[in-house]
């Protein structure tokens, strides 16, 4: 459970690059969420991989503000609006975290 909940910010990063297809989210980072709802949905010992989920909330309206005053856009983000009309986009997130050669430092890739 400590290594789903310690990979919070990278998968926020995650979450915001695959709903935005944009590569640089940093100034979008304070409008996504995640609840306290990590699980550990699976575990693979032999190459010491976890899968993980978490509920996000994404201010949609707001991050399409953010981009439009930063004189950006994003499609993806303007059609989930005119789909969903919700000002908050919130989904589950589930993602798998490895660790990598280097001491201290894991691999957190989005699955869906």
């Amino acid at each position: 459970m400590d290594t789903c909940q310690a990979s919070g910010a990278a998968v926020r990063k995650l979450v915001l690059r695959n709903v935005t297809n944009l590569s640089d989210v940093d100034a979008l980072m304070d409008l996504i969420t995640l609840e306290d709802d990590f699980t550990v949905d699976g575990l693979d010992r032999s190459i010491n991989k976890t899968t993980c989920g978490v509920t996000y909330h994404l201010q949609l309206r707001r991050a399409i503000g953010r981009l439009a005053e930063s004189g950006r856009t994003s499609y993806f983000l303007n059609t989930l609006a005119h789909r969903t009309g919700q000002p908050v986009l919130s989904g589950r997130a589930t993602f798998s975290v490895q660790p990598t050669s280097k001491p201290g430092q894991t691999w957190v890739k989005l699955l869906r």
